[in-house]
């Protein structure tokens, strides 16, 4: 199966709102924000690119394939049923800044289940996004990252240095 290659992107900036929360929960002077990366990628997998982020946070609700163990498998998910960390919002909304608001926007729950590696799942997200790529801007993948997604990077196959983007991928 083909390797999935990642640079750290700079240049997006999530919101006033978020940057204050960030502010706030690290303690932090409003330059320390500004200089802050959030895990947004550019991701190459199968000579395409496509701009990632990878976001902390938890479903609002329980969804009855969830409550299964089978993984969710239950149709549309929208933002307003996630509940991001600060800086899982921070990443989501510093992807935002560069594709644009009102882009099209894959939302791809990351958890362990034994039907699917997270590594697996991963991968079938970026090759059924890169088939619509033309109606599909950006990625987040969303999860425990601190849980049982801690390590998610290595899948990603970062490289050193981070690309410097100004809004358009």
């Amino acid at each position: 199966m083909s390797k999935i290659v990642a640079q750290l992107v700079r240049g997006g900036r999530p919101s006033f709102t978020t940057a204050k929360s960030l502010k706030d929960f690290f303690e932090c002077s409003d330059e320390q924000v500004d200089g802050m990366c959030f895990m947004v990628l550019l991701v190459t997998f199968k000579k395409q690119k496509i701009l990632c982020c990878l976001s902390g946070g938890q479903r609002n609700t329980a969804c009855a394939c969830k409550v299964s163990g089978k993984g969710h498998s239950c149709g549309s998910l929208s933002i307003d049923d996630i509940s991001f960390t600060a800086v899982g919002q921070a990443a989501f909304e510093s992807m935002l800044d560069l594709v644009g608001l009102g882009s099209h926007v894959v939302l791809q729950e990351l958890c362990v289940t034994k039907a699917m590696s997270i590594e697996d799942k991963i991968k079938r997200t970026l090759e059924n996004t890169m088939r619509i790529k033309e109606k599909i801007d950006c990625i987040c993948f969303w999860g425990d990252m601190t849980g049982e997604l801690d390590g998610i990077l290595r899948i990603f196959n970062l490289k050193d240095k981070p690309v410097k983007m100004d809004g358009s991928v």
